[in-house]
């Protein structure tokens, strides 16, 4: 028995532009395109599970985050799965992910027979904290299941594609109904733009943007405004309306789908001052789809930050979590910007 650690680790993503357009069923009815980029946290990737085999019959999972207090959890037979589509309670994304990636077929045989001649352990552990809009989730999933692959069989090569589509159905499984723009983010590096071919040949590709690297580093900041959110929630509104065929929404999805190119363009031609109004837009947007998107707190900090900025946006949904600031290298934001009881958190 190979006792041997297998590690999948990737970085958080940040959304540049056409968030929305990825997710289903809208992704389906439309040819949906997302910019969005690879980022590091404090220059390590942030989001990772690792496996091994144990001579135990069982699944083991360990959550290693800073933030859990959940001891190892252990699937021992089937009836132990059944949860899986509760995202609120521990361990569920990870069986979601044993059911989504084929390690286990729930209607199948005992669990035992399944696992044939031994358990698996996986860990896993993420630094950001929940609900941060970067991504987590469907990235950690696509962690996870890399590994669960690789423990079935150690000589598989893993391909991009399969790994987007297996992620997208997990997080159908689990009910928290993601797009893909997330495990594109987070699987590719460096920054990018994805689409997706509407109708029966639904397909994911990507295409790297050939951009300066360094320039958004010195002018792209993360600030976390304290407060999180499930990105569940928002989505439900947002299919709702786009069901009902509110014009707005339908309005909103095209300017987001087209205007990806723009951003390609500014991300290419290093314009900030573009960048910022994509980004900018690209928020004015999401608010539209999504009405909850801006509570009080992150308005009153956008105003805070809105005379040092080029343009701001929350990533993901909204509604929380961290948010993408584009200002000029040297100039703007200090620490004590935010030094005020009315920000607490940040």
């Amino acid at each position: 028995m190979n006792l041997n650690w297998t590690v999948a680790s990737c970085p958080a993503r940040i959304d540049l532009f056409g968030g929305w357009t990825d997710t289903p069923p809208i992704c389906y009815s439309i040819e949906g395109a997302v910019v969005n980029a690879a980022i590091t946290i404090n220059e390590k990737h942030p989001i990772t599970a690792k496996g091994r085999r144990i001579p135990q019959k069982v699944i083991k999972l360990i959550e290693e985050d800073k933030s859990s207090q959940n001891p190892a959890q252990f699937i021992r037979s089937l009836k132990d799965l059944e949860n899986y589509r509760d995202p609120s309670l521990p361990g569920a994304l990870f069986k979601a992910c044993l059911i989504g990636s084929g390690f286990v077929n729930p209607s199948g045989p005992l669990l035992e027979l399944q696992l044939q001649s031994t358990g698996i352990e996986i860990r896993t552990c993420s630094e950001l904290p929940h609900g941060s809009g970067l991504g987590t989730s469907s990235i950690l999933a696509s962690c996870i299941i890399a590994v669960l692959w690789k423990l079935k069989n150690s000589k598989i090569t893993i391909e991009n594609e399969k790994l987007f589509h297996t992620v997208l159905k997990t997080e159908e499984l689990l009910t928290t109904g993601g797009g893909w723009q997330d495990q594109v983010g987070g699987v590719v590096g460096g920054v990018k733009i994805g689409r997706c071919s509407n109708g029966s040949s639904f397909r994911i590709t990507y295409e790297k943007i050939d951009s300066n690297i360094s320039l958004l580093n010195e002018n792209l900041k993360l600030i976390y405004t304290g407060k999180t959110r499930l990105a569940k929630n928002l989505l439900e509104t947002v299919l709702q309306n786009w069901q009902n065929g509110e014009p707005e929404v339908t309005s909103a999805l095209e300017e987001l789908r087209l205007g990806s190119v723009e951003c390609v363009r500014a991300l290419q031609t290093e314009d900030m001052t573009l960048l910022g109004q994509c980004l900018s837009r690209y928020w004015y947007l999401k608010k539209i789809l999504a009405k909850d998107a801006e509570p009080p707190h992150v308005s009153r900090l956008l105003n805070l930050i809105q005379p040092h900025t080029y343009g701001a946006c929350l990533a993901g949904a909204g509604g929380g979590g961290f948010f993408n600031h584009l200002g000029e290298k040297g100039k703007g934001l200090r620490k004590d910007s935010f030094n005020n009881k009315q920000f607490t958190g940040i």
